[in-house]
Formats: structure tokens, sequence, C-alpha cells
């Protein structure tokens, strides 16, 4: 469905989690081809996916867009939907963790909580179910949080290309 460019809105926890990073290699490539896959909104219009799309038609001076409408039910889902759409995506350090911070909540079981209630399947550690999600290992996501824990300033290092993970988490671990 058609809609005015102008209706559609950034997800506040989009700014939170992610960058919108290489827009002008994007901007030429809808300005040639057009956008080959429609944007996700909510019923608000708020993006579910599609935001580095949107800002590319946006600088293009679009004024219209194509747009699929997803009806959400809670917010909790709406998280959930919008890391799974951003998967494929390349992501830095950062954003992984930042993902993780923001699913932890959804895969947590916590003392005295009942485990057949929560989506951490019965056979998956929290921390197994949630690496899952964000699409990294279970080691991979425990040493990037523990790096975040011990010394922010070394996942911008991370993402800089300055160090690797397991650099950092060595030298933090010492």
């Amino acid at each position: 469905m058609k809609i005015p460019l102008s209706q559609v809105q950034p997800h506040p926890l989009n700014e939170t989690i992610y960058d919108l990073s290489n827009i002008d290699d994007l901007v030429v490539s809808v300005g040639e081809v057009g956008l080959l896959t429609t944007v996700v909104v909510n019923q608000q219009y708020q993006l579910i996916s599609g935001h580095r799309r949107i800002e590319a038609v946006r600088r293009l001076g679009w004024d219209e867009v194509d747009v699929e409408v997803i009806e959400t039910a809670s917010e909790d889902e709406e998280k959930s939907l919008l890391v799974h759409f951003n998967k494929q995506r390349v992501k830095t350090s950062r954003e992984i963790i930042n993902e993780a911070e923001t699913l932890r909540p959804l895969y947590a079981v916590g003392q005295g909580k009942r485990s057949d209630l929560t989506s951490v399947p019965r056979n998956k550690s929290g921390r197994d179910a949630l690496a899952e999600a964000v699409g990294v290992s279970s080691s991979q996501l425990g040493k990037l949080l523990f790096i975040q824990k011990e010394n922010p300033d070394f996942i911008n290092a991370i993402d800089e290309g300055k160090l690797t993970v397991r650099q950092a988490y060595t030298h933090l671990s010492r």
C-alpha cells in the first residue's frame, strides 16, 4: 500500500540499537533501481524494517512509499520484530550488544520465575537463546557483554578494527 512519506516515522527503539550507516551508497542504488523491498511499519506507521531505505528515499525527495503494515500486539513483539528484521544486516559489536540488551528481558528466566512461561526453550539457557536471536554464538555474546561491562571503550576499538573481540576479552580477563 502506498502512503505519504510524511506519515512514516522511525521507531524510537531503532535509534538506540542501530546506526544509519552507508546511506550514500543506498541513495545511489535506490535512485537507480528504486526500492526492491517494501518497508514494514506497525499500525501507527512506525518503521519496523526499512529505516535506512526510508532515509534514502527522503534524500531523493520522494513523496510516497510502498509499505507493508503489520499488526503488533505489544511493545515486546515490536522489539523482537525490529531485531529479527535486521538479522541479515552486518552489525557492529555495539549494535549486537544493543540488540542483546534490548531482548534480554524477553529471554531471561530468573530465579523463582517459571521457565515454562518464558520464551526460552527448556533445552537452552537464556544466553544461548538470546545469542541465537541476535545471530551470534553464545560464547561471542558472552565475550562482548563481558567487554562491555569491564571497559566499554574496547567495544569502540573493536568496531574501528583496532582490536578483535578475542584480544579485548583476553586483555580484560587477565
